[in-house]
């Protein structure tokens, strides 16, 4: 039989950790990010899936201890793991933590820290059909696509005149005719 390359949504266990079992970096965050992140918990739990995590303090209160929302730890540790679950932080405008700085680089949040130095271009959301949900559109799979990078997730200030501004081209690898068409 011939070896399949993993689907869009599937994980590759970690190395070093017992037979197909995932290592999940914890990031519980700020404000309802510790519970949202006990319930994500909690669902996966029930998936049966073997999941070891590793939790590490992250964002407002980690900034309050050590003046910033994110260390080089975080990023060894998602080395290591290659798979985040991330509640909710606090980004402040100024003050302790309002900027992050990570491998010589100035970031304007823990997030934007993430998302720029391992190149997470998208925020991928698929939504499943499900039967007899009353959907306007019965069958129909849904993938929102959000992108991480540029425009307003950029940290990049950006200015506007009465006549209008001139949007940034989006740049991305691949196509979106690599992207599977079911979800």
């Amino acid at each position: 039989l011939k070896a399949r390359p993993p689907t869009f949504f599937e994980m590759t266990p970690s190395r070093g950790l017992r037979s197909g079992t995932h290592r999940v970096l914890c990031l519980p965050g700020d404000g309802v990010g510790p519970e949202l992140l006990r319930a994500a918990q909690r669902v996966l739990r029930a998936t049966g899936v073997p999941i070891e995590y590793e939790t590490l303090d992250y964002g407002n209160s980690l900034a309050q201890k050590v003046g910033r929302s994110i260390t080089e730890e975080h990023f060894a540790a998602f080395e290591r793991t290659r798979c985040i679950l991330k509640g909710p932080i606090t980004v402040p405008t100024s003050g302790v933590g309002s900027y992050v700085e990570i491998q010589s680089k100035r970031y304007t949040s823990a997030n934007q820290a993430l998302r720029k130095a391992f190149a997470l271009y998208a925020n991928v959301r698929p939504a499943l059909y499900m039967p007899g949900s009353g959907s306007r559109f019965p069958g129909t799979d849904l993938v929102v696509i959000r992108e991480n990078t540029e425009g307003a997730y950029s940290g990049q200030d950006s200015s506007s005149s009465a006549v209008g501004s001139s949007p940034r081209n989006i740049r991305a690898s691949g196509t979106l005719s690599s992207w599977p068409t079911r979800c």
